[in-house]
């Protein structure tokens, strides 16, 4: 037993640490890293931000691909290659001349993304635990929460000291010394875990868009994909429209974070009496309600912090549902194929989301906007509840 919970601990640990390293320099990162690119290359926000969108969709649709390869050979292999390519994507953008280096290096990482970041992560704890993963799964996001956390405030001083430049060929170094390593060390037992949980030869992998249910859930997941792609660009923005003054927007944005790792800390500590359904359920109500919190706030501090919190926890743990929902319903057969494909509509409408957001805002105002936005999560809670009502009596206990 001591064994084995310290096999379990290095496995968390190490994937905690790739996580917090593959999050921090291949997205979130350029939050930081945009204003001195465009500065440099005298471009538009719209080129530059259209070209992360470009990116995150193209890597929405290698998901499916990349899952079904966890499915067949297991994560240890892809994690560990991913990790390496992400880095010469890293160089590749790192030395960018013009605009074509630039999409080149900013597809390139994304796609690599898909073999070094959660789904595939949690792809491979399911191989290696199975079914009861869910908790190993909830302590994962928790230690990768505080990803952006750490980076924000070291790529603003590694693009200080080094220029952007000179930032992603350190984090270039960083996936090649650190995560590399570590995917090959921690995921040994998920080589070919896979096998043991896969249907056999000829029949079909996991369900796929004929299943109601999984229609409902990629449905919901890819609504609710629009809300929380939208606030991390635009919550400044959007607080300030309502009402908050700029040091009291940057107070209250600051919070989200730590509600994200709060919520995610009760739920690893009590959430075990909760199925794993339910937690999907209460992320998607928690957004909504934070969307409502938002045309309430006005120049409220106290409902300002509300929806800090309220957001906060409903993004924190729509990232575990991604990860525990459709083990609970679907099980670990097929586990990477399903994540991939519920990947590829979550990943493709995020692409989307802070484009037509700003086209939106251009058009119509902010706060049309954002009853667009409350709309798309209004959508994904009702696609959420008919989940429910298919499932019924049997979601009580998933």
């Amino acid at each position: 037993m001591h064994h084995r919970r310290r096999a379990v601990a290095t496995l968390v640990s190490g994937l905690g640490i790739t996580m917090i390293v593959g999050y921090g320099a291949l997205y979130y990162a350029f939050a930081v890293t945009a204003p001195a690119i465009m500065a440099e290359f005298g471009w538009s926000r719209f080129f530059t931000y259209g070209g992360l969108s470009a990116a995150l969709l193209a890597g929405g649709l290698t998901a499916p691909f990349a899952g079904r390869l966890f499915d067949r050979i297991g994560v240890r292999l892809p994690m560990t290659a991913g990790a390496l390519v992400a880095a010469l994507a890293l160089v590749v953008l790192a030395t960018a001349q013009g605009r074509g280096g630039f999409l080149v290096g900013m597809v390139m990482v994304h796609v690599a993304s898909t073999c070094v970041l959660y789904d595939a992560a949690f792809t491979g704890l399911s191989q290696i635990e199975g079914a009861g993963s869910r908790r190993i799964i909830t302590i994962l996001t928790l230690v990768a929460g505080f990803s952006s956390t750490l980076f924000w405030p070291l790529t603003d001083g590694l693009v200080a000291s080094l220029g952007w430049r000179g930032t992603y060929l350190v984090y270039a170094g960083a996936m090649v010394v650190v995560c590399a390593p570590l995917h090959w060390f921690c995921l040994a037992g998920a080589a070919g875990g896979t096998r043991r949980a896969t249907p056999a030869a000829g029949t079909t992998v996991g369900p796929g868009w004929h299943d109601t249910g999984f229609a409902l859930l990629a449905l919901s997941f890819g609504l609710g994909g629009f809300v929380v792609s939208v606030f991390p660009v635009y919550v400044l923005t959007i607080l300030e429209a309502f009402g908050s003054d700029g040091p009291t927007a940057i107070f209250v944005a600051a919070l989200i974070g730590p509600a994200q790792v709060a919520a995610r800390f009760i739920e690893m500590t009590g959430g075990r009496q909760w199925g794993a359904v339910t937690v999907g359920l209460i992320s998607s109500v928690a957004l909504s309600l934070s969307l409502v919190l938002v045309f309430a706030s006005g120049e409220s501090v106290v409902i300002a912090l509300a929806f800090a919190f309220v957001y906060g926890a409903g993004q924190g743990l729509k990232t575990i549902a991604h990860g525990i929902v459709p083990l609970a319903l679907f099980g670990p057969a097929g586990y990477g194929a399903v994540l991939g494909r519920l990947g590829s509509v979550r990943l493709s409408v995020s692409a989307l989301a802070p484009l037509v957001f700003a086209a939106l805002v251009d058009g119509f105002g902010m706060r049309a906007a954002l009853l667009v936005t409350l709309g798309f999560a209004l959508g994904a809670l009702a696609a959420y509840m008919a989940l429910l009502r298919h499932l019924a009596p049997r979601h009580l206990s998933v």
